[in-house]
């Protein structure tokens, strides 16, 4: 039996999801596959065969020949039908044609909306990619430009240190030259003292040597002018004596007289001259007294102000001391502001080279995820479009492969009924033209013999045929033809479980927001995983040995802890989903138990419970194998195949200090959530809202993962 494939192929879909290997497999079935784009199933017949070398008798002959009539009428009614079936054949072609024109019309219009709605959403993420882009730059530019001004703001502070160590080091040497110079001025004025004191002890001496040889030359003075006034009396005496003499012989004792009248005077005289002589002298002595008073009374001034001078100096010694002491702690405290200054500008500058470097290695990370942005956008866009041209190729010659296949199909078909009634109508000819013959040489031969043998029982029909058929298994489709991204709107979702509908951890059931977000329609898969090892440099995860990568490319892969999980999903510039953004792309906005709905898990469901040991062909499906439990976003395995890391920290009693807004999770914990079940075993917990929690790092052949990303 020959079917079209696009009837083919959804009930062997459907067939092997829902009985797989139940159909029985007899001696019958031949074979069945896929040939040349056709589902066959080859069947055999068998007949029993009656005895055919017994000769027929007379009345044989008859049946035979009313077979043959009743055959003839058989295949002109089969010539009837069948012009009717092929003119209906040609209708329903034409019909078929028709719309098939009209579907592929119809597809042509919704490909060329999709591509419209692909360039659209190319377009418009271009466009936000160059705004986030243009943000990211100015956001750049913001930081350098901070960056600079902290530059600057730190060169200005240097400056102003710099500035202060120098009118500092300024201070210290003007301090240090008034320190010098004070102490030069005070050694000067020491110096000038005790020149002055050693002048004025020269002077006291010499003004007493003076005033003793002063007093030896008055006493001399005095002296020799009363030895030469006694000399001058004496000889003035001589003189009046001769005089008088000579007078005396010469006249009369009037002039004795006159000579006594003029002695006289010339003795009151020189008694006046001797009484202002010694007037003279007295006075004369009296100012050399007056003098040595005033020297001494100098000399006591000068001995006086040379004391008052050196309590002068030794408060002047002492304000120095005191001086120098407030200097030398000045300098001091200085030379500590200096040493705080210079440590400060040395931390200072350690900060801003740490914070420069931080800024640095930030603005190269931004830079480098910038890039990796705009690669992995524009690999995206060309996946996208290349996607999108491979879909519309494969669609266009899927279409004709498929209206040719169709139309061949139904000329093979047609041919072969024509042939195979030719056939027959031949072979019923050439048997009755045999029985004909034989029934002749029979009559012959039983005439001869004289009623020889009696007649045969004619021979039994062919036994019914045996139909039996198998078909092929279910092919998932090819981790390179899947779709990877779901977009989940933003709004509310109810979020846990009422109090006796789940486990403890997952009450009180609440109504929570989320930001609009993506999640990876399909679990990581082996060939995603597989590509990740070879660009990043990764440890391979654990039971990596036992993979198949050609033939296990779609099934998801396992082994991988909480950190392994994560660095995957960062490396392309996403996250692993929190709690609440896996629930809520597992069960949407309307409670359901399970991603399907609230009837029980089942075969057609989900991959759990399988009970085989762990092998990644015998044990887990292919990823999008199970259409009927995928969840209303359309994401699949959100239940069952494998457990799937999330992001947020373990915490029992989380829910019920949990914010309804984006909740990220408890900040601290030793555990990391696990969600949906895997093929292993089917927990209480294999639910939209069922917990798990494992230490991070965990490895296991039933843990894998998906993530999210940004809404785009």
């Amino acid at each position: 039996y020959l079917l079209a494939k696009d009837l083919a192929e959804p009930m062997a879909i459907r067939v092997s999801n829902e009985v797989k290997d139940q159909l029985p497999r007899s001696a019958p079935v031949v074979a069945a596959g896929d040939e040349g784009g056709q589902f066959v199933f080859r069947l055999k017949r068998e007949f029993l065969k009656g005895p055919s070398d017994v000769a027929p008798s007379p009345g044989d002959l008859t049946v035979l020949e009313k077979q043959l009539e009743e055959a003839e009428k058989a295949v002109k009614r089969q010539q009837e039908e069948f012009e009717k079936k092929k003119q209906a054949m040609i209708e329903r072609l034409k019909q078929l044609t028709e719309e098939k024109k009209r579907q592929e019309a119809d597809e042509e219009k919704q490909l060329a909306v999709a591509v419209k709605e692909a360039e659209e959403k190319i377009r418009r993420e271009a466009k936000e990619r160059e705004e986030r882009l243009k943000a990211e730059a100015e956001r750049l530019q913001k930081s350098e430009e901070e960056r600079q001004a902290a530059a600057k703001k730190f060169e200005q502070e240097q400056r102003e240190r710099e500035q202060k160590a120098k009118e500092a080091d300024l201070a210290k040497q003007k301090l240090e030259a008034e320190r010098k110079a004070e102490t030069e001025r005070l050694v000067a004025q020491k110096k000038d003292l005790e020149e002055r004191a050693k002048q004025a002890e020269l002077a006291r001496k010499k003004a007493e040597e003076e005033r003793k040889a002063e007093a030896a030359r008055l006493a001399a003075e005095l002296k020799i002018r009363e030895e030469a006034e006694k000399a001058r009396l004496e000889a003035e005496r001589k003189k009046m004596e001769e005089l008088r003499k000579k007078q005396e012989a010469e006249k009369d004792v009037a002039r004795l007289a006159e000579l006594k009248r003029q002695e006289e005077e010339a003795r009151k005289a020189e008694e006046t001259r001797r009484k202002a002589e010694e007037e003279k002298i007295a006075e004369q002595k009296r100012q050399a007294e007056e003098k040595e008073r005033q020297r001494q009374a100098e000399i006591k001034r000068q001995e006086e102000e040379g004391k008052e001078e050196a309590a002068r100096l030794a408060g002047l010694k002492k304000q120095e001391e005191e001086k120098e002491r407030q200097r030398q702690a000045e300098l001091k405290r200085q030379e500590e502001e200096r040493q705080r200054l210079e440590v400060e500008m040395k931390a200072a500058q350690e900060r801003e080279l740490k914070r420069l470097a931080e800024t640095k290695k930030k603005q190269s990370d931004d830079e480098r995820r910038l890039a990796d942005e705009r690669r992995v956008a524009d690999e995206k866009r060309k996946v996208e479009e290349k996607r999108l041209a491979e879909e519309k190729a494969k669609g266009e010659t899927e279409r004709m492969a498929a209206l040719k296949r169709q139309e061949e199909s139904a000329r093979k078909v047609e041919e072969e009924r024509l042939a195979a009634l030719a056939r027959e109508t031949e072979e019923q000819k050439r048997k009755l033209a045999e029985a004909k013959k034989k029934a002749e040489e029979a009559q012959r031969a039983a005439e001869q013999a004289a009623k020889s043998a009696p007649p045969a029982e004619a021979p039994k029909s062919g036994s019914e045929p045996i139909v039996e058929a198998t078909l092929r298994p279910f092919q998932a489709p090819k981790a390179k033809d899947l779709a990877t991204l779901i977009t989940i709107p933003a709004g509310e979702f109810v979020m846990g479980s009422k109090a006796g509908d789940g486990q403890p951890d997952e009450s009180p059931q609440r109504a929570v927001y989320l930001d609009a977000y993506t999640i990876d329609k399909y679990e990581v898969m082996v060939e995603q995983y597989a590509a990740y090892l070879k660009k990043s440099g990764a440890e391979p995860p654990d039971f990596w040995d036992r993979v198949n990568q050609k033939e296990d490319g779609n099934r998801p892969v396992v082994g991988v802890d909480w950190l392994d999980a994560k660095d995957y999903c960062e490396y392309y510039g996403k996250q692993l989903p929190t709690e609440a953004q896996w629930e809520k792309a597992a069960r949407g906005t309307d409670g359901r138990k399970y991603p399907w709905g609230n009837d029980d898990p089942g075969p057609l469901f989900a991959n759990f419970a399988s009970g085989v040991s762990f092998s990644y062909s015998k044990s887990l499906s292919a990823v999008g194998s199970y259409e009927s439990g995928k969840s209303p976003y359309g994401v699949y395995d959100m239940v069952g195949n494998v457990w799937e890391w999330v992001l947020d920290n373990y915490d029992k009693a989380y829910y019920q200090v949990a914010s309804p807004k984006n909740p990220a999770g408890p900040s601290t914990s030793d555990y990391k959530v696990i969600r949906g079940g895997s093929w292993s075993k089917r927990p209480a917990v294999a639910r939209s809202a069922g917990r798990m929690f494992l230490s991070p790092n965990t490895r296991s052949n039933s843990l894998g993962l998906r993530c999210v990303g940004e809404a785009r």
